[in-house]
């Protein structure tokens, strides 16, 4: 005879010996068995997730980044750092968060250790990030489309940037021996080799600051988006272009301290940190527009700091407007702007093509330092809502994953953003004869920032309000300041008001629905508990 075949998992389940053990279950103890089961589903699942946060990206094997609870003591510090087994440590200024440096392949022991010291706020890996873009296929590509698309020449009819705006370029450092960035480059800092000197040794940086600031109108080269803002170059990408989150981090604060009113961040990494959040927290809270590229590996995840809310993500569009194939996309992304076979500098006083996402930021970059430059329009939730509201719809009408609001435009921006302003009128007051007719000034920007101590200048006799008509705007680089004084009232397309926050969809909406359909299965299989309780035997 041969032998039996092992029952099922399904027969076993409903075998007579398991009927009769579940018809003798008090629902009490059915209850406390669904609950357990709600536990089991979730708590391993969040434990999975945040295991691939902690491994989705390599990170560096001797570094740990720890912040502690304010008020802990310098000594108790160095206390909890021995005992996590680091050798040294070193702090991010502004953040007050640490870099400890502990044995090789000893990462993962040391966080778990400091977890559960209750002085530490968080531990995570210093991860790993490299810059965002893509060989092109086509180098002889003749034609450089993007400053048409985004119509560039048309928004340099009304502005071509203010000299005071300051693009922080955090990337491979700048060629600043460039002829088309001479005079144009500020001093920065280089946090790959701990200098004042932060010369690019890949190239990456040169091209990106050349899309955002290239001189213009100079008979050489290119033109970069803004030609009137300078560049602060921050090295954190080494000659390969890869980088960490620890020096990205620190140099957003350096940016923000030194005077960048716009942070342009061509690269990425797939793995969420504190620290990154914190420094572009920091930023954002300063009034800094930031900037970042979406990632190239043509996926449904845009890659950080772009995916933080507080920062501009932007995708790339081919010379037809249409979507690069590389670029990433998802809730996230906010703009998009061109990003293949973009022409522009290289090392050496030489000029070429390069694609990727990170090509595409710098337009957005240079776009907002213009708008920065604009009277009355220092603020980062209005800059950006000025260049998505008059943003090219592409794709699918309204919002989505893949352009976000849609292709930038220049010239539309730039007249949102211009405040509607009175031209000279003649006003004479009734309620006194004798009072001489009033001349209604009108406005001239210049290229310097708005003056805090500008105050309303008093007219010699009572008026009613003047009545303004046919508003003009006239930007000029004559270092003046702006005077006299008057009040005004907007147009229509000047009524946003700042935004608290940049809105970005959530990727986490996901979260609840997951619960969700656990509580739901539960429920099903307590329904079939129930049911085998009403079981009889025949």
């Amino acid at each position: 005879m041969a032998a039996k075949a092992p029952a099922s998992a399904a027969a076993r389940l409903l075998s007579p010996e398991v009927r009769d053990e579940i018809r003798e279950m008090t629902p009490k103890r059915i209850f406390l068995l669904f609950s357990l089961f709600l536990l089991w589903s979730g708590f391993p699942y969040q434990t999975v997730q945040a295991g691939v946060l902690q491994r989705a990206a390599p990170y560096v094997e001797n570094q740990v980044l720890v912040q502690f609870l304010p008020g802990t003591s310098p000594s108790k510090i160095n206390e909890v750092t021995r005992a996590a087994g680091a050798k040294s440590f070193s702090a991010i200024e502004g953040l007050d968060i640490y870099v400890l440096r502990v044995p090789k392949g000893s990462v993962e022991e040391s966080i778990r250790g400091l977890k559960k010291n209750p002085t530490v706020l968080f531990a995570e890996p210093n991860y790993y990030l490299s810059a965002d873009d893509t060989i092109p296929s086509d180098a002889g590509f003749p034609n450089q489309y993007g400053l048409l698309n985004i119509r560039a020449p048309q928004g340099w009819d009304l502005s071509t940037g203010a000299s005071w705006v300051t693009i922080a370029v955090i990337d491979s450092g700048v060629d600043y021996s460039h002829p088309d960035l001479a005079y144009k480059v500020l001093p920065g800092y280089d946090f790959v080799n701990g200098d004042s000197d932060p010369q690019d040794d890949n190239g990456h940086g040169s091209h990106v600051a050349g899309i955002a600031a290239a001189a213009a109108n100079n008979g050489i080269g290119i033109a970069g988006v803004s030609w009137g803002a300078a560049v602060m170059p921050l090295k954190v990408l080494d000659s390969s272009g890869n980088g960490t989150y620890a020096d990205a981090a620190a140099a957003i604060v350096w940016a923000t301290d030194n005077g960048a009113q716009v942070i342009n961040m061509s690269f990425g990494g797939s793995s969420y940190s504190f620290t990154l959040e914190s420094a572009v927290m920091y930023a954002y809270t300063r009034g800094v527009v930031q900037v970042a590229a979406s990632g190239n590996s043509g996926s449904a995840s845009v890659l950080y700091p772009a995916r933080f809310a507080p920062v501009i993500a932007v995708a790339a569009t081919d010379s037809a407007n249409k979507r690069a194939g590389f670029s990433n996309y998802g809730p996230e992304v906010d703009l998009a702007a061109p990003g293949v076979s973009i022409y522009s500098l290289y090392l050496g006083g030489g000029y070429g093509y390069r694609s990727g996402t990170s090509m595409s930021a710098p337009f957005v970059s240079g776009l907002a330092a213009i708008l920065i430059g604009i009277p009355g329009n220092y603020d980062a939730g209005l800059v950006e809502a000025q260049m998505e509201r008059t943003a090219l719809d592409l794709g699918i009408p309204g919002r989505d994953v893949y352009y976000g609001a849609g292709l930038i435009q220049m010239d539309a921006a730039i007249r949102r953003a211009i405040p509607s302003t009175p031209t000279p009128t003649i006003a004479t007051t009734t309620s006194h004869p004798q009072a001489p007719p009033i001349l209604v000034p009108t406005w001239t920007a210049s290229a310097l920032p708005p003056s805090p101590t500008s105050t309303l200048l008093p007219t010699p006799w009572p008026m009613p309000p003047p009545s303004f008509s046919s508003p003009t705007f006239t930007l000029t680089s004559v270092p003046s300041m702006l005077t006299p004084s008057v009040n005004y009232a907007e147009d229509a397309n000047a009524s946003e008001t700042p935004s608290p926050f940049p809105v970005s969809s959530s990727s986490m909406f996901w979260m609840p629905c997951l619960g969700i359909c656990f509580i739901l299965f539960g429920l099903i299989l307590l329904a079939f508990a129930i049911r085998l309780t009403r079981l009889r035997r025949y």
